[in-house]
């Protein structure tokens, strides 16, 4: 499973969070700072990221170490669920219109940490936050993930407009690039086998050399099709339906997506998701 908590205690701040990147959008967000809070909702919403944070901050002096820390404690989670980055696409993009403003993120999981912020705010505040302090966010962040980020407002004249675009492209270019990566005709990534995601990924379509079309499963020639939330009948051919092992031995070449909570289980005669 591609989760992740992370607790960080400083002198200034005390901050924990944890991260699913293949949930559904849920958000849990406490930082004392109501205009963060419905930033962070966002980026959990919009990058079907599972968030909860809990933060408690020096805010009686102003804002920025909890702002800072959170976007590190977040990056820092998005961090650990990836563990090696193996097989994830890695690259996203997102262009977000909202009504008159536009803006472009661009987002590299490479764990090289950069960050380019062409933002122009034209308040000093939204609400009783600093826009300056937006930068630091997206700093931090960028630092704490282990990504090179480029955000850029291509025009706009509303601030929180502009504010919220650039989280929005955030979790749509961050949802992209954490994604299995998945080659054209359906093949996945050379040298990232089952073994590697079994846990994590339903089998949607596996394709071998002589795939079947009948939706039968044979040893020696594969081909599974809608395998969701429900079993399917295997066809008996010389030995046993393939369990994991032979799975794990053929898997270069094979399609694994969409996200699962327990293992792919096997039982006479059928394979059940």
């Amino acid at each position: 499973m591609r989760k992740a908590e992370v607790t960080r205690k400083t002198r200034e701040t005390e901050i924990n969070a944890t991260i699913d990147l293949d949930g559904t959008g849920k958000a849990d967000i406490s930082t004392g700072i109501g205009f963060l809070d419905h930033m962070l909702d966002q980026l959990a919403r919009h990058g079907l990221l599972d968030l909860t944070l809990a933060a408690k901050g020096d805010l009686h002096i102003d804002f920025h170490h909890t702002t800072e820390d959170t976007g590190i404690a977040i990056g820092e989670a998005v961090s650990k669920a990836l563990g090696d980055r193996r097989g994830i696409q890695r690259w996203g993009e997102a262009l977000i219109p909202m009504d008159e403003t536009l803006t472009r993120v661009a987002l590299d999981a490479s764990n090289r940490p950069y960050l380019v912020w062409k933002v122009q705010f034209t308040k000093p505040k939204l609400g009783t936050m600093d826009t300056e302090l937006f930068k630091e966010w997206f700093q931090a962040f960028a630092q704490g993930a282990g990504v090179t980020l480029h955000v850029e407002n291509l025009y706009g004249e509303n601030n929180h407009h502009i504010v919220e675009s650039c989280y929005k492209g955030l979790a749509r270019a961050l949802r992209q690039a954490v994604a299995i990566a998945v080659a054209p005709f359906g093949l996945i990534q050379q040298g990232v086998g089952l073994s590697q995601v079994k846990a994590d990924y339903r089998l949607i379509r596996i394709i071998s050399p002589n795939p079947r079309t009948d939706g039968t499963i044979r040893q020696n020639s594969l081909s599974v099709e809608r395998l969701v939330n429900h079993s399917l009948p295997v066809q008996r051919h010389q030995q046993s339906a393939p369990n994991l092992d032979i799975l794990k031995e053929r898997s270069v070449g094979w399609v694994l997506q969409v996200k699962i909570n327990d293992f792919i289980t096997r039982q006479p005669g059928r394979i059940k998701i």
